[in-house]
């Protein structure tokens, strides 16, 4: 039996970047999780929702930062240095966009919903 992706994916990469990969995939599939809450009567947008959107955004946030401190004492992992650039870019990328989404998100809620 032919298997087509059987570990492609991780062909060429060392055991820290693919480590690292699925960390940074796991804390992702996380937030998607986040981004599918509602509040206790069903609805997807509320100000209720909204304040768990701004507290899930954090905690990503904190999560990316903990990964990027992770890797930068990650010596012992064996990390090359392109793939620790390679990793710690793709973290700060995210974090920027993050940290966009984290203030359009509690403004426009501001907006929506007010102070309640």
């Amino acid at each position: 039996m032919l298997c087509l992706n059987c570990g492609l994916d991780t062909i060429g990469k060392s055991d820290c970047e693919v480590h690292f990969d699925k960390e940074i995939k796991r804390h992702k599939d996380w937030y998607k999780i986040q981004q599918r809450w509602t509040d206790a009567e069903g609805n997807l947008q509320s100000y209720e929702t909204c304040q768990h959107m701004q507290e899930a955004t954090i905690t990503y946030l904190q999560k990316l930062n903990t990964l990027k401190n992770e890797l930068n004492n990650a010596k012992e992992l064996k990390c090359t240095t392109s793939e620790l650039y390679g990793l710690v870019g793709e973290i700060e990328q995210k974090e920027k966009e993050l940290n966009e989404d984290l203030e359009f998100i509690w403004n426009r809620c501001e907006q929506l919903y007010g102070d309640n």
